[in-house]
């Protein structure tokens, strides 16, 4: 589950675009791409990873919950 301030469509998207050019700006040699070692088209969180979400969380109030469902309990709730 994936919690943050502001409206998500308008405001969120802004922010996420902008912590994303931040990330490749000020902490590029924290990336994981860096450790890929260049793998062609990538999404956000396989480019930035903790860096991105890092800066969500702190700039942007980003409140991210998972957990992993296996066997019948993960059957049942999709």
């Amino acid at each position: 589950m994936i919690k943050a301030d502001g409206e998500p469509g308008y405001f969120g998207s802004a922010r996420m675009i902008s912590e994303a050019g931040l990330a490749l700006a000020l902490d590029f040699n924290r990336l994981p791409y860096k450790r890929i070692g260049g793998a062609g088209v990538l999404t956000p969180m396989a480019a930035l990873g903790d860096v991105y979400i890092e800066r969500l969380k702190k700039y942007y109030g980003l409140q991210v919950q998972s957990e992993v469902v296996s066997g019948e309990e993960g059957r049942k709730r999709r």
